[in-house]
């Protein structure tokens, strides 16, 4: 290793790839990384060092003998989560672009120190993009009509359409996106935070479902508006950070009948969205609210709702606790609240679910960080995580006593 210490831009490759040149004898094994880099050239390079713009120099396989990626393919940062997911450890690329070069010679040749919590948070916050600053607007917008309806405003659907469709079309382009809202939720403006994470989460999982584009956009309007009849309650409830009271609680158990009286005489609104309002804390066993209906009774846009409602209410923080990991909460669903939501919403959240958190870095309870590659689509609980500081799989199927605490 004395050579590498001597020339830090020297890095290793195998011989059969630069024979040719005639360098090994001087430089027993080792050539100049811009070399190595430079456009056309073959090298077989670990998948945690890939970077868009690479090109597969040869088809990629799994255990299927169908190549999962073909020569020529151009790398993006999918195609890096999809080799993750299926644990392939190298592929044979060749650099297509400049940016690629200078990318690549920077990762390979920089040692990489170990992340904390603050680092992962800085990295994934450094710039906001187009989703989060139209998400950011649209819930202060429903904030000062939030305001109004508490001053006796009626609701005025044009202008909630108006909020709506730019921040559902930005999240219909980033899906990720609508699974990361609850990072930003504050406490103190948590309804209108809440609402229009309800509305894109009850959409996405709709157009998941198969639902027609206006059915979609109703039921995203009906999650919005879930809880407009919460300007009727008491403000000191809203924000109160003990427990309710009976009577208080009761009380806040009245706002889906608030909201549909605000909204039953909109035209706009199709019979169904206005149904899924006041359903939209029913429980699919019958031990819901404010009717207590339960199964068919329930409208399929409620069903929809109602789900997202409580995935969001559980994983966002509230003014009396912190919010919980979308994993603990999943698997809260699945287990003590089993028997409440409807199977084929569920099951299609989780194909969301899945689809998102492959290749997400998480921090487990032993404090370790690592990326997700493999969910099970029958144990979506407990994935396979690759530990950060080593190529360890650590299946959480089989450490019982790890957990995923954060995701990141």
């Amino acid at each position: 290793m004395e050579i590498k210490r001597i020339f830090p831009n020297l890095y290793p490759v195998k011989k059969r790839y630069f024979s040719f040149l005639g360098l090994f004898t001087f430089l027993n094994e080792w050539v100049p990384i811009d070399f190595y880099l430079k456009e056309g050239v073959h090298l077989r390079i670990h998948v945690k060092k890939l970077k868009p713009g690479f090109v597969l120099a040869e088809d990629v396989y799994s255990l299927s003998p169908k190549p999962i990626a073909k020569k020529g393919t151009v790398i993006n940062e999918e195609h890096i989560e999809f080799f993750r997911a299926f644990l392939i450890k190298e592929v044979q690329v060749r650099t297509s672009t400049t940016t690629g070069v200078k990318e690549a010679k920077e990762d390979i040749s920089t040692d990489q120190p170990q992340k904390n919590e603050a680092d992962v948070q800085k990295t994934e916050s450094s710039s906001k993009t187009a989703f989060e600053e139209i998400f950011v607007h649209s819930v202060e917008q429903l904030q000062k009509y939030f305001l109004s309806w508490q001053s006796g405003a009626s609701v005025d659907i044009y202008k909630i359409r108006t909020l709506l469709l730019p921040v559902l079309k930005a999240g219909f382009d980033q899906p990720s996106k609508i699974m990361e809202t609850y990072t930003t939720c504050d406490a103190k403006n948590y309804i209108c935070h809440h609402s229009v994470s309800v509305s894109l989460l009850s959409a996405l999982i709709a157009k998941k479902m198969g639902f027609l584009t206006g059915e979609v956009n109703q039921i995203a309007l009906a999650g919005l508006l879930s809880d407009c009849g919460m300007a009727k309650i008491t403000p000191a409830i809203l924000t109160k950070k003990e427990a309710l009271t009976e009577k208080e609680f009761l009380e806040v158990r009245e706002h889906p009948i608030h909201s549909y009286k605000l909204l039953k005489d909109l035209p706009a609104l199709t019979e169904g969205a206005k149904v899924a309002v006041l359903q939209h804390h029913e429980r699919f066993d019958g031990s819901g609210y404010p009717l207590g209906i339960k199964g068919v009774q329930i409208h399929p846009f409620a069903k929809i709702i109602s789900f997202a409602d409580a995935y969001q209410a559980m994983i966002s923080p509230r003014p009396y606790r912190n919010g919980q990991s979308p994993f603990h909460v999943l698997d809260q669903i699945e287990k003590d609240q089993f028997g409440k939501f409807d199977l084929s919403v569920v099951q299609a959240f989780k194909k969301i679910f899945i689809k998102d958190m492959v290749g997400r870095t998480v921090k487990l309870s032993n404090g370790a960080y690592g990326k997700i590659v493999f969910i099970n689509e029958k144990l979506v609980t407990k994935p396979m995580v690759q530990a950060e500081d080593s190529d360890q799989i650590i299946s959480l199927e089989k450490s019982k006593d790890l957990s995923i605490i954060k995701v990141f």
